[in-house]
């Protein structure tokens, strides 16, 4: 059995045994092709589908090695309960440049890139960012890949890069 972490038989009295079975907690949702599957806190995927629970766990998403995914929990497990309840989805996105990124879906419609190191750190500014880019109306992508800057979902590429130049500067 994959989820069980530790098993104790003792000997109570006689032809009698007792069983004491720990198991590994559900950590997360992995989800694929809409189907969804615990991951324990081992960073093991038990194959089986299951109906997503209430949203208290988080659902990952296009990761395949438990390497990977026992990171992003580490990373999960350092943020705020503020953080972690906004988190709808977190998809594994590698680019060329950088092969640990991850689209982070949060519940208020927009988007946070952040390498997979940074994100215990860096997504804790989730919170006063999100409340900036809300005072302007504004859905979009927050990118912490790099520093950390927004930007509305409908701006184009020309206007994204200055928009990094001048936050990178000042």
């Amino acid at each position: 059995e994959l989820q069980i972490e530790k098993a104790e038989v003792s000997i109570d009295g006689f032809n009698h045994f007792e069983v004491q079975v720990k198991e590994y907690p559900e950590v997360a949702y992995l989800e694929s092709d809409g189907k969804y599957s615990p991951v324990i806190s081992n960073g093991k995927i038990i194959p089986i589908e299951v109906e997503k629970s209430n949203g208290e766990l988080p659902i990952l998403e296009s990761f395949t090695g438990s390497k990977r995914i026992l990171k992003v929990l580490e990373g999960y497990n350092k943020l705020s309960e503020e953080v972690k309840q906004g988190i709808s989805q977190i998809k594994y996105a590698p680019t060329t440049e950088n092969k640990e990124l991850l689209e982070i879906f949060m519940n208020d419609g927009n988007k946070v890139l952040v390498s997979i190191n940074d994100l215990g750190g860096k997504m804790n500014y989730y919170p006063q960012i999100a409340k900036e880019m809300n005072d302007k109306q504004i859905k979009g992508v927050v990118d912490m890949e790099a520093g950390i800057y927004s930007y509305p979902y409908t701006e184009n590429t020309d206007e994204k890069s200055t928009t990094e130049e001048s936050t990178q500067n000042s």
